[in-house]
């Protein structure tokens, strides 16, 4: 189990990637102490006291004890109760991230995302809490993000006319390999096509 210094350690680095521009710099400044000392709260040679905590979280436009939480360990369950419900696209887009993200641990959070995608982290987050109605741009850009193409997230895992396989596999296939498996595919259409 993590201590609450070393929660509070990887929180202040979300908070420096996600507000200050991974520049310990900014936040001393804003603090009005020296850099070394944010260096020594990020590395673990100095802790992290409540005081401080309270001080960072507001800065850093948190809520009060947000630095005490452990993020990283915090499990959603965005599975719609009844899987054949998938629920609204801005529902689905978000269990797709959030998925996405506890999958990756380079991605593992909305800064990351955000920085890896090119789109702000404000908007992953409407993303994930289902504020916002995202643009096809948006969608691209945070699919990308994850090595995997836009339509990946809005269609539905389970729906019945899908085909599950390995797109970035079959995209590699030499054409006639690709020419064997959609002929394949509709001799199976053909002999269980109603007579």
């Amino acid at each position: 189990m993590k201590s609450i210094y070393d929660i509070r350690r990887e929180n202040l680095k979300e908070i420096l990637r996600t507000e200050f521009d991974n520049r310990q710099v900014r936040l001393a400044e804003r603090m009005q102490v020296q850099s070394n000392l944010v260096n020594r709260w990020c590395s673990g040679a100095k802790n992290i006291g409540a005081n401080v905590a309270r001080e960072i979280e507001k800065l850093g436009r948190k809520a009060q004890y947000w630095l005490d939480l452990d993020h990283s360990a915090e499990i959603v369950n965005d599975s719609p109760a009844n899987p054949d419900d998938e629920g609204t696209i801005e529902q689905l887009l978000s269990r797709r991230l959030r998925n996405w993200m506890d999958r990756r641990e380079d991605l593992g959070t909305e800064g990351r995302v955000a920085s890896a995608s090119g789109v702000s982290q404000s908007t992953i987050n409407r993303l994930l809490k289902c504020e916002a109605s995202a643009t096809i741009g948006v969608i691209s850009a945070v699919a990308s993000a994850f090595g995997r193409h836009a339509y990946e997230m809005v269609l539905p895992e389970n729906a019945p006319g899908l085909i599950n396989y390995d797109h970035t596999v079959y995209a590699a296939l030499p054409q006639e390999e690709k020419a064997k498996i959609t002929s394949f595919i509709e001799f199976v259409f053909a002999q269980n096509a109603p007579r």
